[in-house]
């Protein structure tokens, strides 16, 4: 297992993660990242703000960058996607 980092970029502005995730591979951090993205667009809607640029940067224990999501790119936050029966 190895620690990724989940940086958040908005604009000019940057949140950087002071604490780690640890996760199996990339991908497992990549599908974490998107996880991670959905509870971010949850609190801005909850906040009233508006969901357009913010990034989240996924960055290995290095400090390399291996990934990004980008919050508007998510399936459901876009308004023709299908919604799932519950």
């Amino acid at each position: 297992m190895a620690i990724y980092f989940f940086n958040l970029r908005n604009g000019n502005s940057l949140l950087t993660a002071s604490e780690g995730q640890e996760f199996e591979s990339t991908a497992d951090a990549q599908q974490g990242a998107e996880e991670y993205a959905r509870e971010i667009f949850a609190e801005l809607v909850r906040a009233g703000k508006q969901v357009n640029g913010q990034v989240i940067d996924i960055l290995d224990p290095l400090g390399t960058t291996v990934g990004m999501v980008r919050l508007i790119d998510q399936p459901h936050l876009q308004p023709d996607a299908p919604l799932k029966d519950g």
